[in-house]
Formats: C-alpha cells, structure tokens, sequence
C-alpha cells in the first residue's frame, strides 16, 4: 500500500515537471524604475524602485516624491476656507509598496498597496507651516508595454489614501486647512524594467 503511494507521487510529479516548466512567470528576477509624470507636471519630483523576485506575481518597492497642489490637486486633497489664497505643496512621502499583478508576465491590471509618511508645508507670504502625517493607500493600475521588447511601460493608476494620522485644522494667513481623512490620488507613470 505504501509502494503504491509513493509510485503515485513519483507519476504526479513526473506529469507536472514538463507543466511547471512552461510556467509564464519570469524564472529570474528583475528591477524597474519608475516615475509620475502627473508629479512634474505639478513642479515636483518622483522616483520609485521596483523588484520583481522569480517565479511569483508580486512586485515590491519604494518611493520618493514631492509636488505643488494647485487647482483641482489642492481641492482633492484638502477641506478648508481660502485655500486659493496660500500656497500648499507635499514637501517629500516616503512609502513602501506591494502589488499583486494579474497576469504572471507583469503585463496589465495589478493591485497595490502602500503604506507611508508625507510632509506638507503650507505657505503665506513669509510665512511656512509644516505638518506630518501618515497613510494607507489602495490602488488599482495598469502596466502597458507599447513596445515588442518589455521594458518601457506606461502606467495610469488610481488610488485611494486613508489618513492614520493628521493635524487638526490649521490656520495660515486668510486660510483655513486640514488634509482630507481620505482623497483619491490618480497619476499616470512611466517606467523601466531592467
């Protein structure tokens, strides 16, 4: 009865070698280097490092960014009076990021998930505010790769950020803010991978 047992478990895994052989996920890993477009145009900045490990569908990395909120960006982001009247920008975030991606090759549809601090400076005439606070963000994107070889990608993504933590409503000069509980933050990206 063991015999059997054991020569069923040699025949199974004998019929999935050649299957797991010809899986689509990458048998090596690689890395990627990406960046908001959506951040430069708003006069900020914004790196992000990717590692892809072998054989799973998971990619993680980190991230550094900074931007002006002007316009739609600062009504997005923040309740309160006068807004129009001060000038608010997301000094610097630090964050890390996982994303699980649909399809083996990396290609298409992922989910995301981040977790980090962000500091924003309000300013009126001379003077600064600063105040820090942390998140949790959701998201959903997608990675296109226009071109035959799989290196350069676009990629629209929309998130959702949850405060853990904020300040209080401040005041500044005419203005009155607080940073919303929760606010989406929709980019669009372009990146490398190695």
């Amino acid at each position: 009865m063991k015999l059997g047992k054991f020569l069923a478990l040699i025949i199974a895994t004998a019929i999935s070698l050649p299957l797991l052989a010809q899986s689509e996920k990458p048998s090596s890993s690689t890395f990627s280097v990406e960046t908001r477009v959506t951040n430069y145009i708003q006069r900020g900045y914004d790196l992000k490092i990717f590692f892809y490990p072998a054989n799973t569908r998971m990619s993680y990395g980190v991230s550094v960014t900074g931007q002006r909120l002007e316009g739609l960006g600062k009504d997005l982001v923040f309740d309160g009076d006068n807004l129009g009247e001060i000038s608010l920008r997301l000094s610097w975030v630090a964050s890390l990021l996982a994303r699980y991606h649909f399809s083996s090759d990396y290609k298409g549809f992922f989910a995301e998930f981040s977790a980090g601090i962000e500091e924003f400076k309000a300013s009126y005439q001379m003077t600064d505010r600063r105040d820090l606070n942390g998140f949790l963000s959701p998201g959903i994107g997608y990675l296109w790769f226009p071109f035959r070889k799989d290196k350069f990608y676009i990629m629209p993504n929309i998130s959702v950020n949850f405060l853990i933590f904020r300040p209080e409503m401040q005041h500044i000069g005419p203005a009155t803010y607080r940073l919303r509980a929760v606010h989406p933050s929709p980019s669009l990206s372009i990146g490398w991978k190695f």
